[in-house]
């Protein structure tokens, strides 16, 4: 593969993204105020987090906005799938925004793996170990929702490869068959699942060939599907964010990323962001 390969973003097709992102910047605060009320709220929270941080990428707002973003997606990714841990007769403390929130447990659609997998490519991308350790402490087999078989065995895949407790390669193996095999989302099995679980596997393997072919792969998909109706209205889509996380993983792990494209900002991938902290 040739060296700097350039794939530009898919543009995010919005009327005013400006008050759009006004809108969910007033609706956030309202939503996690009420965690303890509507159990609901913590998921619908989650979903606009990935708005949040797809309006202020579109809108290409400074690096520690973007920072401050994926942060808030980090924080309540945990906090779903640990109160998505415990049944409605216990009771979990979550952390959020640097409080204490106490609620009972509760488990629904919002806790499924296409999130989870959001959730952690945001804590691979900040280099967050520890919120990375507590989503690898979600127990598969509670996954709600409706999707495609092979993220389940990608969320499997991630928690051997984090926790070192099993053979992620295979797992990762098991997933490109399972999503070229895709049922409910052929084409998205094919043309994202497939790479995603080649550039982990090459990341795990330390193949850097391997890690530059499946990311550009992946990415050159990623935006001919999502420039496209509907998904090219969706905010929650403007970042690839599993495809960030395991890239900023392959540069911690010594290998170097040839791909360039607004998909993956450096400051990001290189983890230079944690200067300016």
């Amino acid at each position: 593969m040739t060296t700097d390969t350039e794939i530009p973003a898919h543009e995010l097709d919005d009327p005013d993204p400006e008050a759009a992102l006004e809108q969910i910047e007033e609706v956030l605060p309202i939503l996690i105020e009420n965690l303890a009320t509507i159990p609901d709220n913590l998921g619908a929270a989650f979903d606009y987090a990935r708005q949040r941080l797809g309006f202020r990428t579109a809108l290409k707002r400074p690096p520690a906005e973007i920072v401050e973003a994926l942060q808030l997606v980090v924080e309540l990714g945990v906090a779903l799938f640990q109160r998505g841990s415990v049944g409605p007769d216990e009771t979990v403390t979550l952390s959020i925004g640097g409080e204490s929130i106490e609620v009972q447990g509760h488990n629904s659609y919002y806790n499924s793996a296409p999130r989870w997998a959001d959730a952690v490519g945001a804590a691979m991308a900040l280099r967050d170990e520890q919120s990375l350790a507590r989503l690898c402490e979600f127990d598969v087999r509670s996954f709600q929702g409706s999707y495609d078989d092979h993220w389940n065995l990608y969320a499997q895949a991630v928690i051997a490869f984090v926790n070192q407790t099993g053979d992620a390669e295979a797992l990762l193996e098991q997933m490109a068959s399972s999503a070229a095999n895709a049922k409910r989302f052929p084409e998205r099995g094919r043309r994202l699942g497939v790479p995603l679980a080649r550039l982990a596997q090459a990341v795990v393997r330390g193949d850097e060939q391997a890690v530059n072919e499946h990311l550009a792969e992946g990415l050159r998909w990623y935006r001919t599907l999502h420039s496209r109706a509907p998904e090219k209205h969706e905010a929650g889509l403007v970042v690839p964010l599993p495809y960030l996380g395991w890239c900023a993983r392959a540069i911690d792990r010594g290998l170097s990323c040839e791909v360039r494209s607004d998909y993956l900002p450096p400051w990001l991938v290189n983890g230079s962001f944690r200067d300016a902290a």
